[in-house]
């Protein structure tokens, strides 16, 4: 706290909230992702829905893009599971972190879907 001061981590955690915002944006935005709880704070859990996959064949569908998106290095979010769903979980804490980050991780889960259900999930 001394040496950054409140002012500037306070505004670093600002950025984090509303780069969360910005990505729950994005994902309400786009009909094959489905945003599993509010966004209050900096944490975003959400999920690929996209194409006519069955609901309950969404949960590995979505264990698969996360994995691929850590196996390929492109991002490390975590899972969880609300409301008996397989979430992906974005908890931005990376003073370091960019909007471009954010619309990369969009579009990469995007992509991870369609290869994964190309190849028959």
């Amino acid at each position: 706290m001394k040496e950054q001061g409140v002012a500037r981590i306070g505004a670093a955690i600002q950025a984090n909230i509303d780069q969360a915002r910005h990505l729950a944006g994005r994902i309400k935005g786009e009909p094959r992702l489905e945003l599993l709880a509010p966004v209050s704070l900096n944490t975003v859990c959400f999920r690929y829905a996209g194409g006519s996959v069955a609901e309950e064949r969404l949960d590995a569908l979505n264990q698969r893009i996360l994995t691929e998106l850590q196996v390929r290095g492109i991002a490390v979010p975590s899972q969880t599971v609300l409301g008996g769903r397989f979430a992906i979980r974005v908890c931005i804490t990376n003073h370091r972190s960019e909007l471009s980050d954010f619309e990369a991780l969009v579009e990469a889960v995007l992509t991870l879907g369609e290869e994964i259900l190309d190849r028959g999930v």
